[in-house]
């Protein structure tokens, strides 16, 4: 893979009708120690606010870091249920991610990763979620 990537992610909620939420930037790809780092900016409709983020690629977890407009870490993990302090202006978050399904898939030309899991609040499913990621070289 390229140190130059173009990465589209898209999310939407499991067995509800409603809006595909679609991500699709330039970033930087790595690898380190065995895992694969995507960097990436996502921008917002307004003016200069950015979010910083990093997706780390491991063989049985994938961690995804938002720095700026939104803050968290959140781990997508087969074996626990992780823990994401969601923070965004409005407030935050306290979520479980429960994952049931995760598909790495990685080549020299393509990393692609499908993620099912779902969300909780107070040990109460708010939703059930995928997210698609896939990374290719910008060219």
């Amino acid at each position: 893979m390229t140190k130059n990537v173009m990465i589209s992610i898209r999310g939407f909620e499991l067995g509800e009708p409603g809006e595909d939420i679609t991500v699709e930037a330039k970033g930087d790809y790595h690898y380190v120690n065995g895992k694969h780092y995507i960097r990436y900016d996502e921008t917002t409709d307004e003016p200069g606010k950015v979010t910083n983020n990093i997706i780390k690629i491991s063989p049985n977890q994938i961690e995804i870091i938002k720095k700026g407009v939104a803050n968290t870490t959140m781990i997508f993990d087969l074996d626990n249920v992780t823990i994401a302090n969601y923070k965004v202006p409005y407030g935050q978050l306290l979520l479980e991610i429960d994952t049931y399904l995760m598909n790495i898939h990685i080549s020299d030309e393509l990393i692609t990763v499908l993620l099912n899991y779902r969300l909780k609040s107070n040990n109460e499913v708010i939703s059930s979620n995928q997210t698609e990621i896939k990374v290719n070289p910008d060219r």
